[in-house]
C-alpha cells in the first residue's frame, strides 16, 4: 500500500517517464511494471552515471542506451533551460543513498517545488494559452494509472498503452462513455455535414465525441458535439500547452469552456511532429466505445486509427460515398474488409457494447506492480458556433492557406515530405524529423530526437540516405533538398 509521499513521488516519475520515452514503449513498460516508476527511473540513473553496470543482455542495454540519449538531450538540448513540469528536486533526493543521482536530476530545472503535494486546483476554462508563454504548465494537469481518474480504456492498448496522460479540462470526460469519430483532413461538405449531424445525436444520447483537433472532419465533429451542448474530448499529438493547428485555438477554448478536455501523451513543449499523429491514433481509438470513420481517401491517417480500433476489439464503422469520390476510397477499403456501414447516427450506437468502454485487452498487458518477469522480458521482445458559416469558412480560409498563402519553397517543402511518407518506412521518416536541411546532427542526436536506438538510427539513417532524401560528410546528418529517389 502506497502512502500519500510514494504516490506523489511515483506520479512525479511518471512526469518524468513521459519526458524519457517517445509514444509507446512497451520496454519502457516492462521495466516499469517490475520496478514501479521510482525504481525503473533509479536503474536508469544508475545507468548514466555508473555505466559498468549494465543491464545483462544486449537488448536491455540498447534500451537503455537509448533512454539516456533522451535524457542527454533534455539536458543540452535547444530548450534545455526550460523547466520541466516535474517535481525533480523530490525526485533526487529519493533516488537512493547516492549523491550522483541527485545531482543528475537536480541538474534540470522543474517550477513549483512542491506546490503539487497540496495538489493542483483546478483551472477551470481558462483561455488556451498562446504559444511560447513562459509557464510550461499553462493549465496543464497529469494522470496515471496510479490515479482514481486514470481512463481504464487505455488498458486495452496493453503494453502500447501511454505511461500517463497530460490534459487540460474536465479529466472526468475521458471516463464517459464515447465514440471516436475520425475522417479527412481535406474533408468534402458532404462529409462535414455528416461529421456535425453525427456528432450533435451522439452528444444528445449522453455521449462523448473523441476525435484528434484536426482540420476538417475531426474539427467538425467537435463542434457538431458543442453546437449540441455536449462534451468533447481532443487528442494532440503535441503538448496540450501547445495550441496545433493555431487556427484552431478558439475551437479548443471552446471545448474547455464546455467541460470536455485536451489529452495527449506528450509533455508540454512537444512539437506536433509527423510520426507522433500516427502515434497518436492509437488513443484516439483506446477512448472511444466504437471508432466511426466518417470520410477518408485511400491513405489517411484515419485508416490507421480504424486498425488501431479493430486491434484492440473496437467495433468499428465506416460511412458509404460515392465510388467515383477519392476522398472516400478509404471508408469503401474498409467496407469491404468487414466494417460496418454506417447511414445514420443509429447504427453507430448500435454497435457500442452494453459495458460501454470495456473491452478485451490485447496479449501482453501487465498491471503496475506485476508478477516480477518483466526483467527478463526487457530482453526478448521489441518493445461550439453556428456549423454553416463560421465552420465552412474556417474550411474555406484553409484551404485557401494551402493554395495560396504558402511560398513556392514551402509547397516544395510540403511536396518533399509527402514523397518522404509514401516512399520510406516508418523508422526513416521519425528518423528524418530529427534532421534538417541546413544544420547537420550526429546519429546521437538523431537516436535522441526520435526516440530510438542508436542502431535503429543507423538503419533509418542509411535508408534515408539510399533513397535520396539524406546524405553524410561521414560524421553529421542532413536533409538533401534535392527530390528523393528510390533505390535501384
Amino acid at each position: 500500500m502506497l502512502t500519500n509521499e510514494d504516490l506523489y513521488l511515483e506520479r512525479e516519475a511518471a512526469k518524468f517517464w513521459t519526458y524519457v520515452c517517445e509514444g509507446a514503449d512497451e520496454a519502457a513498460h516492462l521495466l516499469i511494471d517490475e520496478h514501479g516508476y521510482v525504481g525503473a527511473l533509479t536503474l536508469l540513473v544508475d545507468f548514466i552515471n555508473q555505466g559498468e553496470q549494465s543491464p545483462s543482455t544486449p537488448d536491455a542495454q540498447r534500451h537503455f542506451q537509448r533512454w539516456a540519449l533522451r535524457l542527454h538531450a533534455l539536458r543540452s538540448g535547444k530548450d534545455s533551460r526550460l523547466p520541466l513540469a516535474v517535481d525533480t528536486r523530490s525526485l533526487a533526493a529519493a533516488l537512493g543513498t547516492s549523491n550522483e543521482p541527485a545531482q543528475l536530476l537536480q541538474g534540470f530545472e522543474s517550477y513549483g517545488q512542491g506546490s503539487y503535494r497540496q495538489g493542483v486546483e483546478s483551472q477551470g476554462a481558462r483561455a488556451f494559452p498562446t504559444q511560447g508563454a513562459d509557464e510550461p504548465d499553462s493549465g496543464c494537469e497529469f494522470v496515471c494509472p496510479l490515479d482514481p481518474d486514470w481512463p481504464s480504456c487505455v488498458s486495452a492498448l496493453g503494453l502500447d498503452a501511454p505511461l500517463g496522460l497530460w490534459y487540460r479540462g474536465d479529466i472526468r470526460a475521458l471516463s464517459q462513455p464515447g465514440i471516436t469519430m475520425v475522417g479527412s483532413r481535406a474533408s468534402t461538405r458532404y462529409g462535414e455535414k455528416i461529421a456535425h449531424s453525427f456528432a450533435g445525436e451522439f452528444s444528445h444520447r449522453g455521449y462523448t465525441v473523441i476525435s484528434g483537433g484536426a482540420f476538417g472532419i475531426d474539427a467538425f465533429s467537435h463542434q457538431g458535439c458543442l453546437d449540441a451542448g455536449g462534451t468533447t474530448v481532443c487528442v494532440l499529438a503535441c503538448g496540450v500547452d501547445r495550441a496545433y493547428p493555431r487556427a484552431h485555438a478558439e475551437l479548443f477554448s471552446n471545448i474547455l469552456a464546455s467541460s470536455g478536455v485536451i489529452v495527449s501523451e506528450y509533455p508540454p513543449r512537444s512539437e506536433p511532429f509527423r510520426y507522433r499523429f500516427l502515434a497518436r491514433n492509437r488513443l484516439v481509438a483506446a477512448l472511444g466505445a466504437v471508432t466511426l470513420v466518417v470520410e477518408a481517401p485511400f491513405r489517411s491517417g484515419a485508416i490507421s486509427t480504424a486498425n488501431h480500433a479493430l486491434t484492440i476489439g473496437r467495433p468499428l464503422g465506416a460511412i458509404p460515398g460515392s465510388l467515383t469520390m477519392p476522398s472516400y476510397q478509404g471508408c469503401l477499403r474498409l467496407l469491404r474488409q468487414g466494417a460496418i456501414c454506417i447511414t445514420r447516427p443509429e447504427d453507430v450506437l448500435e454497435l457500442i457494447p452494453d459495458e460501454g468502454q470495456t473491452s478485451t485487452p490485447m496479449k501482453g498487458k501487465q498491471e503496475r506492480g506485476g508478477s516480477g518477469k518483466a526483467a527478463h522480458r526487457l530482453s526478448g521482445k521489441r518493445q461550439h458556433g453556428s456549423t454553416g458559416t463560421a465552420w465552412r469558412a474556417s474550411a474555406a480560409a484553409h484551404v485557401a492557406e494551402d493554395d495560396e498563402h504558402h511560398t513556392d519553397a514551402e509547397l516544395r517543402t510540403r511536396a518533399w515530405h509527402r514523397q518522404l511518407e509514401s516512399s520510406a518506412s516508418e523508422l526513416a521518416v521519425r528518423c528524418a524529423e530529427g534532421l534538417t536541411f541546413r544544420r547537420g546532427a550526429s546519429v546521437e542526436q538523431v537516436a535522441a530526437r526520435a526516440g530510438v536506438s542508436i542502431k535503429e538510427a543507423l538503419a533509418g539513417l542509411g535508408e534515408l540516405s539510399l533513397r535520396g532524401f539524406a546524405s553524410t560528410n561521414g560524421t553529421l546528418w542532413k536533409l538533401n533538398r534535392s527530390v528523393g529517389v528510390s533505390p535501384r
